[in-house]
C-alpha cells in the first residue's frame, strides 16, 4: 500500500516512481514499511499530431441511454476488501446461467487488469477509468467523476446487458466513492449494492453508514471477511443480511443477487 502524486512538471532525466501495475507513475509519498521504490527515468511525452497526447484524446463518448438497466454498485469498507474478486465473480455467475452481463471499474488507479478480470469471468464488455480518458479519480471534482462514471455507464448499457455491474475503488468514506454513492444521478438509476468488508464489525459499520447516510441497504455481503464460515455467521449475525463467499460459493451469490434484486 502506497500514496503518491504525479508532479506538476517534468523534465529529461527526471528520476519518478512506478507506483502501481498498471503503469501509472509518479512520486512516492507514503508507503508501508519494506516497501522498495521503483525508480524510472523520463524520457518524454508521447506525441498526437505534434503536440503531447493524453488519455482524454481516446476517451469513451457518452451514448444516449435507452430504457431502465439493471445496475449493481459493488462497494467496500477499504482497499483490498475483495471488490474486483466479487464483480469479477457475479459476472461469471449470472453469466453461467444465461444473462449477459457488462461491468467497469468507476473510481480509483487505472489499472487494465481490472477490466480484463471481468472479461475473463464472461463480460460482454468491460471497461476501465482509462477507457473514460482518466488515469485516476483522485482529487476530480464531482462534475468530473460524474463524467467518468456516465461514460463507462452509457457504453456499457449500449450493448443491453442484463446486468450493469460497476465497481467503486477504496472504501465507502472514501472522498470520490462517497462523492458517487450520493449523487442524485446515480441514485435515480436505482442501483443494488453489493458490500466488502474484511469483518462482522466491518459490515455492520458499513451497512450503517450505507443506511443513515445514503438511505440504502446492501443487497449482500462479501469480501475477505466472508471467505470462512464463521467469518459469514459473524457478519450475518450482526447485520441480518446475507454473506457468501464470492469465489466458492459463486452460484449462491449469484443466485441470491438475481433473486433478490
Amino acid at each position: 500500500v502506497l500514496e503518491g502524486e504525479v508532479p506538476k512538471h517534468l523534465r529529461k532525466g527526471d528520476i519518478i516512481n512506478f507506483l502501481e501495475q498498471g503503469g501509472t507513475s509518479g512520486i512516492v509519498k507514503t508507503s508501508k514499511s519494506g516497501f522498495v521504490k521503483t525508480e524510472l527515468e523520463f524520457l518524454g511525452f508521447l506525441s498526437l499530431n505534434g503536440r503531447k497526447a493524453n488519455l482524454k484524446d481516446f476517451a469513451l463518448g457518452i451514448k444516449d441511454v435507452k430504457g431502465k438497466q439493471r445496475l449493481i454498485i459493488t462497494i467496500g469498507t477499504n482497499m483490498e476488501a475483495g471488490k474486483t474478486t466479487a464483480t469479477g465473480y457475479l459476472t461469471k455467475a449470472l453469466t453461467e446461467v444465461g444473462y449477459r452481463v457488462a461491468a467497469a471499474k468507476a473510481t480509483g488507479i487505472g489499472n487494465i487488469n481490472d477490466a480484463n478480470t471481468y472479461k475473463k469471468h464472461g463480460a460482454v464488455r468491460s471497461y476501465g477509468i482509462i477507457d473514460a480518458g482518466c488515469p485516476s479519480t483522485a482529487n476530480l471534482s464531482e462534475d468530473e467523476l460524474l463524467d467518468v462514471f456516465e461514460r463507462l455507464f452509457s457504453n456499457l448499457a449500449e450493448v443491453s446487458p442484463d446486468y450493469i455491474l460497476i465497481e467503486f475503488a477504496d472504501g465507502i468514506l472514501q472522498r470520490e466513492t462517497a462523492m458517487l454513492i450520493g449523487h442524485e444521478k446515480i441514485k435515480r438509476l436505482e442501483p443494488r449494492f453489493i458490500l466488502c468488508c474484511n469483518d462482522g464489525p466491518g459490515a455492520y459499520g458499513g451497512m450503517k453508514i450505507l443506511e443513515e447516510r445514503y438511505g440504502v441497504r446492501p443487497l449482500v455481503f462479501t469480501g475477505i471477511g466472508a471467505i470462512t464460515e464463521l467469518g459469514r455467521k459473524e457478519i450475518e449475525g450482526i447485520t441480518g443480511g446475507k454473506a457468501f463467499d464470492s469465489v466458492t460459493q459463486y452460484k449462491e451469490f449469484g443466485r441470491h443477487v438475481e433473486r433478490n434484486f
